[in-house]
């Protein structure tokens, strides 16, 4: 059977929300361990750090307007009550919008951001082994 070398990858991210997210006991702190593999070492290590942002990622209702609260969501505000226009003053750089057109906010603090990535593991697999979203053929690691 013909094989190829598949690389795992563990990323931790740390850093400070924008918004406190309510979730743990330092409410404006996060950390995320994210496990990924990939027929690279590059592969790996994008998709686990994608994933350890994924987790910050949230819709911004489409109704709202420049001048109005900024809300995500599920309802969290920025603790200066800042409208949507000055979010995006603020924080340009953690908005985009999708295809469809749905405006995104990443609730990351970049200047706080520490992350460290290591290869765990490098195995053999059969060659046609796929990936989605970092993982092998959607199965996740044990």
């Amino acid at each position: 059977m013909e094989t190829k070398k598949e690389f795992s990858c563990m990323t931790t991210t740390s850093g400070e929300n924008i918004i406190p997210n309510g979730y743990s006991d330092d409410k404006n702190k996060f950390r995320q361990l994210i496990h990924r593999e990939g027929e690279t070492v590059t592969d790996a290590l994008g998709w686990s750090v994608n994933g350890a942002f994924g987790h910050m990622r949230d819709f911004v209702d489409n109704k709202i307007k420049s001048d109005d609260t900024f809300k995500i969501a599920n309802g969290n505000t920025h603790p200066d009550k800042l409208t949507l226009k000055e979010m995006m003053e603020k924080y340009p750089s953690n908005f985009w919008v999708t295809k469809d057109m749905t405006l995104i906010f990443e609730n990351v603090d970049y200047s706080t951001v520490k992350v460290e990535s290591s290869v765990e593991e490098v195995v053999d697999v059969p060659e046609k082994t796929t990936y989605e979203y970092g993982r092998s053929e959607g199965v996740f690691p044990k």
